[in-house]
């Protein structure tokens, strides 16, 4: 079973654990500490009320389960990432969107791996070391890095299987993203959308320019990447188990 899979959002689960527990790490027996593990207890307990009847499996495509924990798991990094507080009314009103967002996430994920795997897809050894030297650069040697992860549930062997399926997916959709250009024309008329809707005065278009073309040539690129899971999901068997 695949506990732990995204190029999306999976990775972003083990870099918020990370975070979290080096934290700790550089100020044990602190009262920030102890406190920063009681908000995070009661986030935990909050999110297992919220889910009490979340079905287990949660999806299955082509064949494969994807499991209540992932699915959980998902939720609780978007939660952390966008700054959430899960008791507010804020969580109220957008976990409905946060809970499709995490399983159409990982029914996304799945595919793009399977296809992957299919097309012979490998991730070689020094590909998956390179995605671990910024985790790695924490601490103090792997062992350490072990350690932590260990203290969160988690292990070095499912960081290294999330680390090799992003590098699976990433050679996959770089083999099907065609070359984008971004022409002088579109990114002036950017600029100029953003002036009409901002009162504030905006940096010179000389200064923002070089931002503005990278912030188009991802819109592009990402608009391929919806047209390839898409043309994966109509091919594939997919069923939702939640609402």
């Amino acid at each position: 079973m695949l506990k732990k899979v995204g190029i999306f959002v999976g990775i972003l689960t083990f870099a918020l654990v990370l975070s979290a527990c080096n934290g700790d790490q550089t100020e044990q027996g602190s009262e920030e500490s102890r406190e920063g593990s009681e908000v995070e207890q009661g986030v935990n307990e909050s999110i297992e009320k919220n889910y009490e009847d979340v079905p287990d499996p949660v999806a299955n495509v082509n064949g494969e389960d994807i499991q209540k924990e992932d699915y959980i798991m998902t939720i609780e990094s978007i939660i952390a990432r966008e700054g959430i507080d899960i008791e507010s009314e804020e969580a109220a009103q957008f976990l409905p969107m946060i809970k499709q967002q995490a399983v159409q996430s990982l029914v996304n994920e799945r595919l793009i791996l399977r296809a992957a795997e299919d097309d012979g897809i490998e991730a070689l050894e020094a590909e998956v070391q390179e995605r671990l030297e910024p985790y790695l650069a924490q601490y103090e040697d792997e062992e350490a890095l072990e350690e932590t992860l260990n203290e969160s549930g988690l292990t070095m062997d499912e960081l290294l299987e999330e680390l090799e399926n992003i590098v699976k997916q990433e050679k996959y959709l770089d083999q099907r993203i065609e070359p984008v250009e971004v022409s002088e024309e579109e990114i002036q008329s950017a600029y100029e959308e953003l002036q009409a809707l901002y009162d504030e005065e905006l940096p010179s278009f000389e200064d923002y320019r070089d931002e503005l073309e990278l912030n188009l040539q991802m819109e592009k690129e990402q608009e391929q990447i919806t047209e390839i899971i898409e043309q994966l999901r109509a091919e594939s068997e997919i069923s939702i188990f939640i609402e």
